[in-house]
């Protein structure tokens, strides 16, 4: 990985990929259908945690910084 950047922007696509197979998965008729409702969610809430802990993170780096 070149940078921060970067990285966050393949963690975001990994999960929306995740998620539209997922998705697609479900439209297909399988019969883990519950099984791949919560795969969604799970895969919904790691990208908004991932969120939140990296802007906290450079919250803290920049009270770091600045003190």
């Amino acid at each position: 990985m070149a940078n921060k950047r970067q990285f966050k922007k393949h963690v975001h696509n990994v999960c929306g990929d995740l998620f539209a197979d997922c998705v697609a998965l479900t439209m297909c008729g399988g019969d883990n259908r519950e099984t791949l409702e919560r795969l969604m969610a799970e895969t919904l809430a790691f990208n908004n945690e991932f969120a939140d802990f990296d802007a906290k993170a450079e919250e803290i780096f920049a009270k770091i910084v600045k003190a």
